[in-house]
């Protein structure tokens, strides 16, 4: 169970890492791959934490019918809207699997761009 959480960690500091090692790396790439590995940061960073922004809000809305701020809800809390702010805090497994389908999402997007880059003939190193 760990590992399968150390994994996610992994996927969601991608983009940090792929930026800190394109900064920081003394071998230069052919101008094709690094702009493929910016975009492919680029995208997965959004996808990432758009997500991350959109959980944060849902939970930010259930939040507000919590009205004695004892992290329950019970009695005079529990409504229709409150009910329906719960189930989509508590049922949306897209965004359980955000880092996966994000990073598949945004290899692709990266490959794409790779193989426009080369086809248009810009394999010149910088």
């Amino acid at each position: 169970m760990v590992l399968i959480y150390m994994f996610f960690v992994l996927l969601y500091l991608a983009p940090i890492v792929i930026f800190v090692y394109l900064k920081l790396s003394r071998k230069k790439l052919a101008f094709p791959s690094k702009i493929s590995l910016y975009i492919f940061a680029i995208s997965y960073g959004l996808i990432i934490y758009s997500v991350f922004g959109y959980e944060v809000y849902l939970e930010f809305q259930l939040n507000k019918f919590d009205l004695n701020n004892d992290g329950m809800f019970n009695g005079l809390e529990i409504t229709a809207s409150q009910e329906l702010a719960m189930s989509k805090v508590i049922s949306d497994t897209g965004r359980t699997f955000t880092p996966l389908t994000g990073f598949i999402c945004s290899s692709l997007i990266s490959l794409l761009s790779l193989l426009i880059l080369k086809s248009l003939g810009l394999g010149k190193s910088t």
